[in-house]
């Protein structure tokens, strides 16, 4: 028995590394944009002194740098901030984040409505419904980033 809660114990430690590992995302801007670059990504990162200071303006308080990248259905957006304090109020209050959670609920009930009148299969109800489900919003330190499990693994 003891040797079976063993076993169990590490195979927990592995998956919880594991996830951990593949679930951050770099907090150096650049190595990110250069990861999403290297997985075949349409990839650009944009500092908020960019510009004399003008690409500081699309971006949220207290955010420094900011990376997109995106490649057929898949996509990411990384903003870094000046300290976890300024991350963690953009992440709980954001308009933006919470238009985009909205966006995906309405997105997959339009594509259940879809499979159900029958205008599309049943591998393009999966495929879409996997993309979907695969979108994570996250906060990591002084990082907030949003997109698809796999562009999310390509800057990791």
């Amino acid at each position: 028995m003891k040797k079976l809660v063993s076993i169990i114990a590490v195979v927990a430690l592995v998956a919880v590394v594991a996830t951990l590992l593949v679930a951050c995302v770099p907090t150096d801007p650049a190595k990110a944009e250069s990861n999403l670059k290297e997985a075949g990504y349409t990839a650009k990162k944009t500092d908020s002194d960019d510009l004399f200071g003008l690409g500081g303006l699309a971006m949220p308080d207290g955010a420094t740098s900011a990376v997109t990248g995106s490649k057929d259905s898949e996509m990411i957006f990384i903003y870094y901030f000046e300290d976890s304090a300024s991350a963690k109020t953009f992440y709980e209050n954001s308009e933006i984040l919470n238009f985009i959670k909205d966006m995906i609920e309405e997105s997959k009930e339009e594509v259940k409505a879809q499979y159900e009148a029958e205008k599309i299969s049943k591998d393009e109800y999966d495929e879409a419904m996997e993309i979907l489900n695969s979108f994570k919003i996250k906060k990591f330190g002084k990082v907030v980033y949003a997109g698809t499990k796999a562009a999310i693994k390509a800057a990791s």
